[in-house]
């Protein structure tokens, strides 16, 4: 029923914009188009081992743009094989007609209000957003279904996508203010539809619930090197619409909000806040960020969203010998269970330094390090005593390039390396090191360009240690005026443990596009790995993939 609504709406709504425009006023032509409709087809095959994707997949996508006497009119599409009865957003199509400083969202659309409000879920439905550029207020809204009846167990006996209620929601935002300096004041309602599947698929797991959201965000620029940011949201959510109302004593005022939220037993309140401060010089700045996340904090309107954290971040940066060195300095801290509900807190401390050197124009140099401390503690039954847990995480990496040759034939040497290790207190210890050797040779007039590498990892876990090293070689090769390009790659790797060859695997990429005048463009991609394995029991197999695209731009 609600779908047929959606349909008299956008019908309306497309008639009054249509009208509403002063044709004679406008200039130019009366229709301009532009975009594109891409299609893509792959064909998978193995041999040794399972399937791990199906034979043949298909996939249309569409962004097209009309302009009507001045007013655009976006679409986007997207279809593929996946089945269409309910599962999304493999299938959906939606248009965002735009006309001066009013954009309309029609169909399968997004709107992003704030991170803990309306926060980017896709929805099928209506929305409109005012922006004029001159004027100290703007906003927007929306209304349209949040999420599509999934029953438990899926339909005819065929499981596809988790078990839901149908959603619907809807939500407004109204910004007050200068770009400079403003408030956005926002309202999001969601509500199940308990009646949208069976009681007998309802579980533990799978309640109908309902979510009233508010939100103040401002921007505030104190001066031309000073800024402040602030997202605060307070959410209210039932779990279970089926239980009965109650009158509340704390937050009180939600017992008078009539049909729009009806509080019971299964309703929580929490909060939501972040917040920064950010000083940029010329040559350096700083930002202090604070956030928190109430437990439990939820809103229907993003789909998803952490809860049960606080953390505080802070970085600098600045440059130095006329911009050549820049150095970055960044630390925070983070903390969960923060109502001390749960048996066990998880604390961390960050930091990070990344230096960049650019010792000529030609020689460049860049370095990190970085340090991760996680620490727990976990009360035993009774809370008569405490496990304690810690875990260290470091990293450093160092890279350089060196770039040289001639005009017409440039050659590039390029050193990348990384070490990371962990300790935790049970005496646990991991090591991870990857070492990159590459050097690319580029010939300007024949555009031809030809990479080789070496790549070793050393991989210590626990009694573990396992090497595994091998080369890579690119070629790429541009023809018939540079609209057809071709490139090949081969990869080998070797594996061994404890000195003990385990298995090698190959890895061949090919790929061939041609862009046949402005309009059409033509590629094909192929892919073959294949992995030996010296074990026992160890896997042999080969893997093929082919993709084949076309895509049409007007």
């Amino acid at each position: 029923m609600k779908s047929s609504y959606l349909i008299v709406v956008f019908s309306c709504f497309i008639f009054i914009v249509t009208k509403a425009q002063d044709l004679a006023t406008e200039k130019g032509n009366r229709l301009k188009t532009s975009g594109g409709i891409s299609t893509s087809m792959v064909g998978y095959g193995v041999d040794g081992i399972e399937n791990r994707r199906d034979p043949f997949y298909w996939q249309v996508n569409a962004n097209l743009n009309f302009q009507i006497y001045g007013m655009s009119i976006p679409l986007s599409a997207s279809f593929s094989q996946q089945d269409r009865s309910f599962t999304q957003p493999f299938n959906q199509i939606g248009l965002s007609p735009k006309y001066k400083s009013v954009t309309t969202h029609l169909g399968y659309r997004n709107m992003n209000f704030s991170t803990y409000t309306l926060g980017g879920l896709t929805f099928l439905g209506v929305g409109v957003e005012v922006a004029p550029e001159d004027y100290w207020i703007s906003g927007g809204a929306m209304w349209g279904r949040l999420q599509r009846a999934v029953p438990q167990g899926g339909r005819d006996g065929t499981v596809i996508g988790i078990a839901a209620y149908e959603r619907w929601g809807y939500a407004s935002k109204i910004k007050l203010g200068t770009k400079k300096s403003n408030f956005d004041f926002i309202f999001f309602h969601g509500k199940d539809d308990a009646s949208s599947i069976p009681d007998s698929a309802s579980t533990s797991e799978l309640k109908p619930g309902e979510n009233l959201v508010w939100g103040i965000n401002t921007h505030q620029e104190v001066s031309k090197k000073v800024k402040f940011n602030l997202e605060y949201a307070f959410s209210a959510y039932t779990d279970d619409i089926r239980n009965e109302d109650v009158i509340l004593e704390s937050f009180s005022y939600y017992n008078n909000l009539g049909g729009i939220f009806s509080p019971n037993s299964t309703t929580q309140f929490n909060k939501a806040i972040k917040t920064d401060l950010q000083y940029k010089a010329d040559k350096y700045n700083l930002k202090l960020t604070y956030r928190r996340i109430d437990p439990d904090y939820k809103t229907m309107g993003a789909p998803f969203l952490n809860n049960d954290l606080e953390d505080i971040a802070g970085n600098i940066a600045w440059q130095m010998m006329k911009k050549k060195i820049n150095v970055a300095v960044a630390g925070g801290f983070q903390r969960n269970n923060l109502d001390k509900s749960q048996l066990q807190r998880v604390v961390r401390v960050i930091s990070s330094l990344n230096l960049s050197y650019a010792a000529t124009e030609k020689l460049n140099f860049t370095s990190s390090v970085s340090n991760y401390n996680t620490s727990s503690n976990q009360v035993q039954f009774l809370q008569i005593d405490s496990l304690k847990y810690f875990q260290v995480t470091r990293s450093a990496g160092f890279g350089s390039s060196y770039r040289y040759g001639k005009k017409d034939v440039s050659q590039t040497l390029i050193f990348n390396s990384n070490w990371q290790g962990a300790q935790d207190s049970q005496d646990n210890g991991s090591q991870v090191i990857n070492l990159n050797l590459g050097h690319q040779l580029g010939f300007t007039k024949q555009h031809f360009t030809l990479g080789t590498s070496m790549n070793f990892n050393n991989s210590q876990f626990g009694d573990f240690n396992n090497n595994s090293y091998g080369p890579t070689i690119s070629l790429s090769k541009k023809l018939f005026k540079q609209k057809l390009n071709q490139t090949f790659a081969f990869s080998w790797l070797n594996t061994l443990s404890e000195g003990t060859r385990i298995s090698n695997t190959s890895n061949i990429r090919a790929s061939s596009s041609y862009r046949y005048k402005k309009n059409h463009s033509f590629s094909l991609n192929l892919i073959y790995l294949a992995q030996n394995s010296f074990q026992e029991n160890g896997r042999q197999y080969k893997e093929y993939r082919a993709t084949l695209q076309y895509s049409y731009q007007f």
